[in-house]
């Protein structure tokens, strides 16, 4: 018996050790992983007797947790470095990430009616995911460079503007709801950094506006019959017609409604919900599952509701919203302005994508195709998410060494702590 307490707490000793950071964020990323295997596991009953799979009931679990693995992998080598001495290699892998929006239009796997993937080796890859988080590091370092409150730096503002409308337009070409909710992050990361309102502002107004006269104009027979909307701006015919069906899907009788094969997603959607009469039918029993499309991806959050009631639906969401204030508590923390920003950036993406997917499962947006962050089955977003959190985690682990080492410099010699003259030995920008 004493032997295996000691066993115990020797692994115990391990764990404390290996688990670098906020513990707090390590725990929320477990949770999310431990729900996404289970979910995953009972929302792809259709992919099972696909080509793909021919009838083996393991195959897409079996694949969603190696991806599982990999990202968990991932996020513990990431928080073994300290990030903040690596911008120099976020803004060299932006260009690379450009370079690879550029590729998928040109040679990318098409699918759902969208060229989104690059296969390299034998490996799909989603370079919009990648872009999405080397365009917040590089944001985080040009929103670094800017000094003061509402500050006027013309150069950095021109470069920031820059880069958000090239990320923007190259994904937005086959990816509208994407491009939105980068253009989104950018936006709310400015309004951290406590850029002028009248900046972007003033962009948005004009996005805006051009966005809605696309649309406008989209909705011509003669546009319909172009080579323009339907080759490089195909897509936005597709967002067109879901915010129509959005719109029109509203104040209908039941006896004028019919499900089409156009609104067949969210009408099942809501029947997932409502399947589980505020309790839920239990893990594994959903009835959504084998008829809903998207059932393990963009309506995992339906089904997730079918089968655990609002509560577990309610859990997902607190867990995000627990990760929120973890990364407020590590922004206050941050002393260097560039970790500040790239943990205020990623932590935003996701707020805002949970936000989105959530949204359209219950019905309240139209449906745009963005999975749950780190709960949905996919393999470069699973995998890129847990990126996020390993940044999350080796920010905080090394501001907390930083601060403990001003700390004993300041009771040893007396001297004031980093924080406090403005000093801070990093090779961050300041």
């Amino acid at each position: 018996m004493p032997d295996e307490q000691s066993h115990f707490a020797i692994d115990k000793e391990f764990l404390y050790k290996s688990l670098k950071g906020d513990r707090v964020i390590w725990f929320i990323y477990g949770l999310l992983i431990l729900i996404s295997v289970i979910e995953v596991y009972s929302a792809t009953s259709s992919l099972v007797y696909g080509k793909v799979f021919a009838g083996n009931i393991y195959g897409p679990i079996g694949r969603h947790m190696i991806y599982c693995g990999v990202g968990i992998l991932v996020t513990y080598t990431i928080q073994l470095f300290d990030i903040r001495r690596l911008w120099r290699f976020f803004i060299a892998a932006y260009f690379l990430s450009l370079l690879m929006l550029v590729a998928v239009l040109v040679v990318g796997h098409s699918e759902n009616d969208a060229s989104r993937w690059l296969v390299i080796f034998g490996f799909p890859i989603q370079p919009s995911e990648l872009a999405k988080i080397f365009y917040v590091a590089t944001m985080a370092f040009l929103l670094s460079k800017l000094t003061g409150e509402y500050n006027e730096d013309k150069r950095q503002l021109k470069y920031i503007l820059g880069i958000t409308l090239v990320t923007c337009g190259l994904i937005g070409l086959e990816n509208v709801s994407t491009a939105a909710l980068v253009y989104l992050t950018g936006v709310l990361m400015c309004v951290v950094a406590q850029v002028k309102f009248k900046y972007y502002f003033w962009v948005t107004t004009i996005l805006v506006g051009l966005v809605a006269a696309l649309f406008l104009v989209a909705g011509t027979e003669t546009a319909q019959k172009s080579s323009l909307f339907k080759g490089p701006l195909h897509r936005v015919m597709t967002m067109r017609g879901r915010l129509l069906r959005f719109g029109s899907s509203s104040g209908k009788s039941s006896k004028t409604f019919v499900v089409t094969e156009k609104n067949f997603q969210s009408v099942h959607g809501k029947i997932a919900i409502a399947n589980s009469y505020g309790i839920g039918l239990g893990p594994g029993r959903s009835k959504e599952r084998d008829v809903l499309p998207q059932a393990y991806s963009d309506f995992i959050f339906a089904i997730i509701i079918e089968e655990t009631g609002l509560l577990g639906g309610g859990l997902v969401l607190l867990l995000y919203i627990a990760l929120l204030y973890r990364i407020g508590k590590i922004m206050a923390a941050s002393s260097s302005r560039f970790s500040a920003n790239i943990v205020a950036g990623l932590g935003m993406l996701i707020a805002l994508q949970a936000l989105i997917n959530t949204g359209v499962a219950v019905g309240l947006l139209p449906v745009t195709g963005q999975p749950l962050p780190l709960i949905s089955r996919g393999g470069t977003a699973g995998i890129i998410f847990s990126v996020y959190f390993g940044i999350f985690i080796s920010i905080s682990n090394y501001e907390g060494k930083s601060k403990k080492a001003a700390e004993t410099a300041t009771a040893t010699d007396g001297s004031a702590p980093a924080e406090e003259t403005g000093k801070v030995e990093t090779e961050t920008p300041q």
